[in-house]
């Protein structure tokens, strides 16, 4: 007989499959902006001086709308949770905390991008629960092993 992880009991599977929910529907929107407000995307990339900002903006809302489908479905949430993380400290380092002065304004500048960080790494860290894609693998694994 083989133990269940904590994270594939169904409480816990419920709680991160609502929380994979919020964390996509957060990035997903926020990759859907990135493209289709392009121009304000594109000048936001630009102001902070990477080079090839036309294939940025691509890339990026690209990228954050597959990220926040692989989370949903709980597909690859681990790496998907990796990227995630990436988005958002990149957010913060080149976007809210240029010069490092995280207080510029009331409260931490950059909030969202921050916690968006915390919780692609707690994604990155646990993975998906029971209710992914994912699960579905593991359990094959496990009961293999099982049988061995």
């Amino acid at each position: 007989m083989t133990l269940r992880p904590v994270t594939d009991r169904a409480f816990a599977s419920l709680g991160l499959f609502v929380f994979r929910v919020v964390v996509a529907g957060v990035l997903g929107v926020h990759g859907f902006q990135h493209l289709t407000q392009r121009p304000e995307t594109y000048a936001m990339i630009e102001r902070i001086g990477f080079p090839y900002t036309t294939q940025l903006v691509w890339v990026l809302g690209i990228g954050e709308c597959l990220a926040a489908l692989a989370i949903l479905l709980g597909l690859w949430t681990r790496i998907a949770g990796l990227g995630a993380m990436a988005i958002g400290v990149l957010a913060l380092v080149f976007v809210h905390w240029d010069g490092l002065n995280i207080f510029a304004t009331s409260g931490i500048d950059g909030e969202p991008a921050l916690l968006l960080a915390a919780c692609g790494f707690l994604l990155f860290c646990v993975g998906s629960g029971g209710f992914g894609i994912d699960a579905g693998p593991r359990r094959r694994r496990a009961l293999k092993k099982a049988n061995r």
